[in-house]
């Protein structure tokens, strides 16, 4: 899985996405099993302090699902949200 910061600071309205790309490197299938239909979540926090959670506030089908990824395969997700609810709220990038 990887993750890249943006190099400029988001201002409010931007929409952002997060890609999360889990990639089998086995020789035999894998199986990611879901409890519900959330598939992915974000946590941003600072010295310790959660400042955003992607998940908050939104509602998941309550089905249980399974993706299968056969070997060499990748599966792709991306989660997306405009940043104009985090106006009052600073996360910087580490240095």
């Amino acid at each position: 899985m990887s993750f890249c910061l943006p190099a400029e600071p988001l201002a409010s309205g931007e929409t952002v996405w997060w890609v999360f790309d889990v990639t089998n490197v086995t020789d035999r299938s894998i199986d990611l099993t879901f409890s519900s239909g959330q598939i992915g979540d974000v946590v941003l926090s600072q010295d310790g302090a959660e400042k955003y959670r992607w998940s908050e506030g939104k509602a998941f089908t309550e089905a249980i699902r399974v993706d299968t990824i056969e070997p060499g395969r990748r599966c792709p997700t991306s989660l997306t949200i405009s940043f104009g609810s985090l106006q009052e709220t600073t996360i910087s990038s580490p240095q």
